[in-house]
């Protein structure tokens, strides 16, 4: 009965010794069992308080915790102020072994929500089984629609033409945008001052914009005939209906050319004299004034034999002598 604690040590000896045998015999590349995990290191929303029309940016961060490469699903999910579901989304993404990934999910608030305090539930889970990685949550706040602010901006201010001639008509066109949370009654101004800076004209006009959306408003300029002609100033202003809060201006020019009608300087006609025209044959002029001459006496010289030769009309061969016609007084007395 002595002996048996000495057999018992020697077989635990013997065991211990095979299997340090058998675990030196495994393949040394035997690799364990890997696991698939992340972390959602960060969850957050672009501002804390939103109007209505506006969009929520909700920015997720996940790191990959495992020892391999995994894909994640990554679920959004906002609770409205009574406890109920107001939004839902789920996506999933491959993360790599040790990565770290950002993503966005987007929401824009509805017009007809609940003003108050909305919570953003974020959680992320494995891809392929759905087991629960991690979670995380923030808020925000959704504005009441009385405080939503008005806004707008003046976007462009155009003029069809740059240059005009007296009795055109110019367009003058403002573009605006409703840039707050609510829809707004604008008022668009125009005015024009002539090159000496008098105002000559002023407009006004009023539009409904639509939350989001953009407007123009068009005025018609015409040119009297009567105006200046230099560079007109334009002035465009928006500006809030109900308490006249200007949201924005812009200012261009126009040109009006000076009167088409100018006088126009007729040139005197020297007076015409009557002269021979000589063709071009080199002559200087003291030479045509010399041969000018010899032809005038040329002329004259035939103009006078043609009178000399001019035929006559014949003589009478005899005319019939005219008794001599004596006076009274010297006729004869006859004998008494």
């Amino acid at each position: 009965m002595g002996r048996l604690p000495w057999f018992r040590g020697a077989v635990i000896t013997v065991l211990m010794a095979l299997l340090l045998i058998t675990l030196s015999a495994l393949p040394q590349n035997l690799a364990l069992a890997q696991t698939r995990s992340a972390t959602i290191t960060s969850f957050t929303t672009d501002k804390a308080s939103y109007y209505s029309g506006e969009i929520v940016t909700m920015a997720l961060v996940v790191r990959n915790t495992g020892d391999s490469a995994t894909q994640v699903l990554s679920n959004i999910i906002i609770i409205n102020p009574a406890g109920e579901q107001a939004y839902s989304y789920s996506r999933k993404y491959d993360l790599s072994y040790g990565a770290t990934s950002s993503y966005e999910f987007y929401w824009t608030i509805p017009y007809n929500v609940a003003s108050g305090t909305y919570k953003v539930q974020s959680t992320v889970a494995d891809g392929k089984d759905g087991r629960y990685f991690s979670s995380r949550s923030t808020s925000f706040i959704r504005n009441s629609p009385v405080q939503s602010p008005r806004s707008a901006s003046l976007l462009e201010l155009s003029i069809d033409k740059e240059t005009y001639l007296r009795g055109q008509l110019s367009t003058i066109t403002v573009f605006m945008q409703n840039t707050g949370g609510s829809d707004i009654n604008v008022l668009t101004a125009v005015d024009v001052l002539n090159p000496s800076g008098v105002q000559v004209y002023n407009g006004v006009r009023e539009s409904q914009i639509a939350r989001g959306n953009t407007d123009k408003v068009a005025f018609a300029l015409p040119i009297p005939d009567n105006a200046s002609s230099g560079t007109y100033q334009v002035q465009a202003t928006i500006a809030d209906k109900i308490d006249g809060k200007l949201y924005g201006s812009k200012s261009a020019t126009l040109y009006v050319q000076p009167s088409a009608t100018a006088s126009v300087v007729v040139p005197k006609t020297p007076p015409t004299t009557t002269s021979i025209q000589l063709p071009d044959l080199g002559i200087t002029g003291w030479g045509q004034y010399l041969i000018t001459g010899l032809l005038i006496a040329l002329a004259a010289i035939v103009i006078y034999i043609l009178i000399r030769n001019r035929p006559r009309k014949k003589e009478a061969d005899s005319e019939p002598e005219l008794p001599e016609i004596i006076p009274e007084e010297e006729k004869p007395k006859e004998p008494m």
